[in-house]
């Protein structure tokens, strides 16, 4: 899978998109659901992917071009070394918001109706939906 290049600002270099491996097999929305972990801050949402998407992608994340964080720490701070990888790209954020369930969790049904569990539960009122606009999320694996 070769990456794809574009130009971006005029000031930086060519970025490279990858050429994200496939988005499946999926569990279907329904199945998912979501977690507070800390309240107005972290929301998980337990195997977003399968388990055999989640070792394609851990595979494919291997082969990128990661980015030791520069620099010397600040005072206070500790001496830290992560490994990073960083882009900008639109089509893949649109991918995971679209193809893998993401949106109805969050939005609710693609109709507009209220998302619901087979138990016909409400999964999020729209109070806790707005919330999660402003929390981040933990994606995790099975």
């Amino acid at each position: 899978m070769a990456p794809k290049k574009h130009k971006s600002a005029p000031k930086r270099e060519e970025a490279i998109i990858p050429d994200w491996p496939p988005l499946k097999p999926l569990l279907p929305p329904s199945d998912l659901s979501l977690t507070t972990l800390i309240p107005s801050q972290i929301v998980l949402i337990r195997n977003f992917f399968t388990s055999k998407l989640c070792s394609n992608y851990v595979s494919f994340l291997r082969n990128l071009p990661l980015t030791t964080t520069p620099g010397k720490p600040k005072k206070g701070d500790a001496l830290r070394f992560n490994d990073r990888f960083q882009v900008l790209d639109g089509g893949f954020a649109n991918r995971l918001w679209l193809e893998t369930g993401l949106k109805e969790l969050i939005c609710g049904e693609e109709d507009g109706s209220e998302a619901t569990t087979e138990d016909g539960d409400e999964k999020m009122s729209k109070e806790q939906r707005k919330e999660l606009w402003y929390i981040r999320f933990q994606v995790t694996c099975e």
